[in-house]
């Protein structure tokens, strides 16, 4: 019985939003393209290029226009 009073009581509350970010308004600022060369063998000047979101250090695609886990859009 308490259990669902208690259920009901937290159903009825209204969303909180930890941020409280204006979705409608909302500006992420331009993050760059980091490109790091990443050595194929240990101590080897042969490698492929790795490319990072200059904001959170994600991992990203060369052709990506957006990061793919903060959502700052990268300069040009």
């Amino acid at each position: 019985m308490i259990l669902g009073k208690l259920i009901t009581l937290v159903n009825e509350e209204e969303e909180f939003d930890p941020y409280n970010e204006d979705t409608d308004n909302f500006y992420a600022p331009p993050a760059k393209m980091i490109k790091e060369l990443e050595p194929i063998v240990p101590n080897s000047a042969i490698g492929k290029e790795n490319f990072y979101c200059g904001h959170c250090k994600e991992r990203v695609k060369k052709k990506d226009l957006y990061c793919r886990k903060c959502g700052h859009k990268f300069e040009k």
